[in-house]
């Protein structure tokens, strides 16, 4: 509604609505409903959806029967923090061990990896072959109740056979911690992990658009 009354007009001198701005972002929290009109009716200033992400809920314990986000009935196979399925060593960092901002940064993440929560990795101990960053006291709103959230999942490059392992230690530790849901947001391009969410219970919960104009 902002944009339709004040339109998208960055070119001018003053920048947009003479805030001094030649670059707008905005999110579509959801796929709004708008969102979809507002870019066929700007698409000649050239406003484009520059990233799309998947918000995903699953049961990590007691799931009632017919709910939707995946199935709580207990551990997946290989999630013991420990050893996954595939034979990797996952265990507890510091969320500052060596390695993890490298890891942060080769999976084009902004600023620094998250200080609080805690971390799950595998591999070497100062060149993690991957990490999962988690919170099971995030308390994030769902219509099932607060959830444990699993902040983000990056490996390090050729080494995304390590993903079910971490995703599944992370949801045992999100269920001990108390958590009874599990959500995580996952990026279009992140195929790997999405593909591991799908088959560890995960479900879709909303898609959330940004989109960008300069």
């Amino acid at each position: 509604d902002l944009c339709e009354q004040v339109g998208l007009d960055i070119a001018a001198d003053d920048g947009w609505a003479d805030t001094g701005y030649s670059r707008l972002y905005c999110w579509a929290r959801g796929n709004h409903p708008a969102a979809q009109r507002m870019t066929l009716r700007f698409s000649h200033t050239g406003l484009r959806r520059a990233r799309r992400e998947w918000r995903l809920l699953a049961f990590v314990r007691g799931s009632p029967a017919g709910s939707p986000p995946g199935s709580g009935t207990g551990s997946p196979p290989g999630s013991e923090t420990g050893s996954g399925a595939d034979g990797a060593e996952v265990r507890a960092v510091e969320p500052g061990a060596a390695g993890l901002d490298t890891l942060w940064r080769d999976g084009g993440r902004a600023g620094s990896p998250p200080r609080d929560g805690r971390v799950l990795a595998t591999g070497p101990r100062d060149a993690p072959d991957g990490a999962v960053w988690f919170d099971p006291d995030a308390g994030e709103p769902t219509e099932f109740g607060p959830a444990g959230s699993v902040r983000a999942l990056l490996t390090a490059p050729d080494r995304e056979d390590v993903v079910p392992a971490l995703l599944h230690a992370a949801m045992d530790a999100l269920r001990e911690g108390g958590s009874r849901i599990a959500v995580t947001t996952v990026a279009d391009h992140e195929e790997a992990l999405l593909h591991a969410c799908r088959i560890a219970g995960f479900q879709h919960d909303q898609t959330d658009c940004e989109y960008v104009l300069g």
